[in-house]
């Protein structure tokens, strides 16, 4: 993985997603807690 990329759409990064539209938690993160046992 390179240390820069330009012209980036989307970026994950420390758990979250970030785009022009904002920032939301990494669907990917979300999927592994809602498969947490109870």
């Amino acid at each position: 993985m390179s240390k820069c990329e330009f012209w980036m759409k989307e970026i994950s990064f420390l758990g979250h997603v970030i785009s022009s539209k904002g920032i939301a938690v990494d669907p990917a993160k979300v999927e592994a807690v809602l498969q947490w046992s109870t």
